[in-house]
Formats: structure tokens, sequence, C-alpha cells
């Protein structure tokens, strides 16, 4: 499939370990869509291969499924710019 691992599993361990989800989703919402973590197929290859033994399907699989329970990057724009209007009018 042709997927960034390195970038992919960089991103899953923001997203897990830092909590980062508003930089990890404008780092996805910038990666093709048919990169995401979502177009594994599981076949194993890149795990037979791993240096590290990372069950990497496995790593994408939870990946895809914390990316579809995240808001978007558009949705926390939103969110911003409507705390930020609430402030604005607080201080008026």
């Amino acid at each position: 499939m042709e997927l960034d691992i390195p970038m992919l599993l960089a991103s899953y361990n923001d997203l897990k370990f830092q909590s980062s989800s508003f930089t990890v989703g404008m780092q996805m919402d910038g990666t093709p869509e048919d990169k995401w973590p979502h177009r594994c197929i599981a076949c194993g290859a890149c795990s037979a291969i791993c240096p590290q033994q990372i069950d990497i399907p496995e790593v994408l699989k939870e990946f895809a499924d914390m990316l579809d329970k995240a808001p978007s990057w558009a949705e926390l724009c939103k969110e911003r710019e409507a705390a930020a209007e609430r402030l604005r009018a607080q201080n008026s």
C-alpha cells in the first residue's frame, strides 16, 4: 500500500502519548487519504521486517480507530474561533 509507516507511527505516538490531536489532525489532513492508516491491508509484510518487532498492522488499526474518534482539524478550528468569540463578547 506504500504507506509512510515511520510517519504514521510517529503520529500515532504523538496522539496516544502526548494527546496532541491538534497537530496530528493538521498532519493527517495534509496526508492523502490513500496514505492514511485506514488503508493498511494487514498483510504483515512490514511487521516481518520491522527491526523493533512492532505489530504494525495492529498499531495502524488502533491509530485508525483513534483518528475516527478525534475531531477533525476543521472542527478544532471552528471550536477555537467560537471560544475566541465568546471571550471577545465577555470582554466587551
